[in-house]
């Protein structure tokens, strides 16, 4: 996630399968801030690090146009199953996290919380709801 020389015209930035640390994709984005305009974080690993913890940061952070959470989103002794391929219809958490990461002046709690988590130290726990497409 490391650079030493920011891309200068980075406008999207799509990544599935990636894991770091949370300072590290922050301090990536923030070097990218100016000109990032759209994100795509897909089954993205934290290492030592929690989801609840990172997305408040990245909406102070970042103004984003278009954004997505999806997949399995794991944190350290966390997981949400967001919008994965195997589910077609509705996410409604998809949509709450889109919202909220686009509007950064709503006062809004943020979407992931410990009532919507799939899995948490090592046990399962609430399956996350969907909300079927019409």
């Amino acid at each position: 996630m490391e650079t030493q020389t920011p891309w200068l015209n980075l406008k999207s930035l799509h990544l599935d399968g990636f894991e770091s640390t949370a300072q590290g994709l922050t301090t990536f984005l923030r070097c990218h801030r100016a000109t990032l305009r759209n994100l795509t974080l897909r089954n993205y690993f934290l290492l030592s690090s929690l989801w609840m913890h990172l997305l408040p940061d990245l909406r102070e952070l970042l103004d984003l146009k278009e954004v997505e959470i999806s997949g399995a989103v794991e944190g350290c002794n966390e997981l949400w199953l967001v919008k994965t391929p195997k589910r077609q219809d509705k996410c409604l958490l998809s949509e709450n996290v889109t919202h909220w990461l686009k509007h950064p002046k709503a006062e809004l709690s943020c979407p992931l919380s410990k009532r919507n988590l799939v899995w948490i130290g090592g046990r399962m726990v609430m399956p996350t709801r969907y909300k079927p497409s019409t």
